[in-house]
């Protein structure tokens, strides 16, 4: 068995920054297949399996933005830390929508109104958060 540690050793922030933006690209890739999925062009059967992957990415997504992860290229606005409270509020936000999406999924229920409550859910983030 193999163990990691959670706290990095990266002095530049470099590390914490690619592995984020790893994550996010993931999520960016999962929210696109769904949509795919939901607008009922391939694979309806999939749509549990990326909708759990979704939720799996926001669970983790409150600890891809430590402090030495504000690193000149990116795409985080200093909001990000300066204002940690609000950017809770909506990754808090976020891990709850995507789990109401999955669920959605997982009992074959209609996704369209929690998959526009995801899409609402990044948005928001977005503009208070990150740098058009």
């Amino acid at each position: 068995m193999m163990i990691f540690a959670s706290v990095s050793v990266n002095a530049d922030g470099q590390a914490e920054y690619k592995y984020r933006e790893g994550v996010m690209q993931a999520i960016r890739g999962q929210i696109a297949s769904i949509g795919v999925i939901a607008r009922g062009q391939v694979y309806q059967e999939h749509l549990a399996i990326h909708a759990r992957a979704m939720s799996d990415l926001a669970q983790i997504l409150p600890h891809v933005f430590p402090e030495s992860s504000d690193v000149e290229k990116s795409e985080a606005l200093r909001a990000v830390w300066s204002d940690p409270e609000g950017f809770s509020i909506q990754t808090d936000l976020f891990i709850e929508v995507t789990g109401a999406f999955l669920e959605a999924a997982e009992n074959n229920g209609d996704v369209s109104g929690t998959l526009r409550r995801v899409q609402r859910s990044c948005k928001s983030c977005h503009d208070g958060f990150r740098e058009d």
